[in-house]
């Protein structure tokens, strides 16, 4: 028993002709770089091997090479950098194995093969269970939404999932094919609506598909995780869900900008008329689909930017730092953000010229109406749009998110509004 020490260093010859060890205690104290590579060399019997809580920041391949016999070792709460893929191929008969606290950014399932026999594993962070989909048991239990059993591992969440999933298609749906069958004078608004429409359809495609996802790995889901995150499948809905909220979100930015330039000079030569306003909503689209292809096409590897969770979506508040994590704050911190800020100052400033030119020179009763829809709608998208930004600056900042927050953000917050804005849309008309 060494443990509680303040040892900083251990030599070759430390354990020599101690081949009988079983257990070895060397936790809480101050050990590092210095250790000698072959310092365990002798413990050719050790069954138990407690390095927690030291200051190591690097082990060597053969650093417990000669501990074929190990059971158990704990390497958590150190100051790991680099976890070698080979660091665990002589232990054949580990079964308990802790990792706790250690960022592995180059895990692979090759590094815990040879590990057969390996019974509970635990790590920092829930998705790294699915590397060692052979274990029975895998610490974190959760991420908030997957468990070591489930996709979705709450019933409400789940319940949640296939009612908004449900009522955005059927809602969205109605709506496309009201506005089709339907005659207006405003082609550019019901060309904008429908296209709204389409965007939040998809994200209700994207929830059946988690859904039938997770009915399809019931009970044994991290038997199937990591070939899960990392399959074309995964990639394509993440693909469909990313773009289309892109989509949704600047189409709501761009007609907010229309209403304010419509309504603010009433009397101006209108700049927007059909052709452009078509060209606009391609280009969105267009913008929607190059941001959620970006990350697919850079990263060589497939699969590997969105691989930190299984819903694949790629926001990364519960894994801030996975590969991917600095273009994932572009996207929701810095254009997402400034989509926010952008709509607020605008219908701000909308209500400020409504307001003091409404005497002057009263404006059509079907601009005023157009304005107050469009505004429910984008109150409503920002409403959902800002706790997730702010979540996101919150996770950078290193700022402790509960699990269950995220659940509800990713199930019920982000899709609650494409269910929403159908009723909007339709409602005042």
């Amino acid at each position: 028993m060494l443990g509680g020490n303040k040892l900083s260093d251990l030599s070759a010859s430390t354990f020599h002709g101690l081949d009988r060890l079983k257990w070895l205690f060397l936790y809480r104290n101050q050990l590092g770089n210095t250790t000698s590579m072959k310092v365990f060399h002798p413990l050719t019997s050790l069954r138990w091997l407690f390095l927690n809580e030291n200051r190591i920041q690097m082990i060597r391949n053969n650093t417990v090479a000669s501990l074929s016999n190990l059971i158990l070792l704990d390497l958590s709460y150190n100051m790991l950098e680099y976890v070698s893929e080979n660091l665990f191929r002589s232990q054949r008969n580990l079964t308990q194995l802790r990792l706790q606290d250690i960022d592995i950014p180059d895990i692979s399932e090759e590094m815990f093969a040879p590990s057969t026999l390996l019974d509970f594993a635990y790590f920092k962070n829930f998705r790294y269970c699915s590397y060692v989909a052979h274990a029975s048991k895998c610490q974190p239990l959760s991420d908030g939404v997957s468990s070591f059993s489930d996709l979705i591992s709450h019933g409400v969440h789940r319940a949640f999932l296939w009612i908004i999933g449900v009522l955005t298609i059927v809602g969205n749906a109605l709506v496309l094919g009201g506005r089709n069958l339907a005659k207006t004078e405003n082609r550019i608004l019901a060309m904008f609506v429908k296209n709204l429409a389409a965007a939040d359809m998809c994200i209700g495609i994207y929830l059946l598909c988690l859904g039938e996802r997770d009915i399809s790995f019931r009970g044994q889901y991290n038997q199937h995780a990591h070939q899960w995150m990392m399959s074309w499948q995964c990639t394509v809905i993440r693909v469909l869900a990313v773009s289309t909220s892109e989509v949704s979100l600047l189409l709501l930015t761009f007609m907010s900008v229309e209403r304010f330039v419509s309504i603010s000079h009433p009397f101006g030569e209108r700049t927007l008329n059909f052709r452009a306003a078509f060209i606009s909503t391609a280009l969105i689209w267009t913008v929607g689909l190059a941001l959620s292809l970006i990350p697919v096409l850079y990263w060589s590897e497939m699969g590997r930017h969105h691989g930190s969770n299984g819903l694949c979506f790629p926001l990364h508040i519960h894994e801030p730092s996975a590969l991917g994590w600095q273009y994932s704050a572009f996207l929701y911190i810095g254009i997402n953000g400034s989509c926010v800020l952008v709509i607020v100052g605008v219908y701000t400033a909308l209500f400020v010229s409504i307001r003091r030119t409404r005497t002057a020179t009263p404006l059509a009763p079907n601009e005023i109406e157009i304005a107050v829809r469009f505004f429910f709608i984008v109150f409503t998208d920002c409403l959902c749009w800002m706790p997730t930004i702010l979540l996101k600056i919150m996770a950078l900042a290193n700022v402790y998110i509960p699990a269950d927050l995220y659940a509800w953000l990713v199930v019920f917050i982000l899709p609650v509004n494409s269910a929403i804005n159908p009723l909007l849309v339709s409602l005042p008309t």
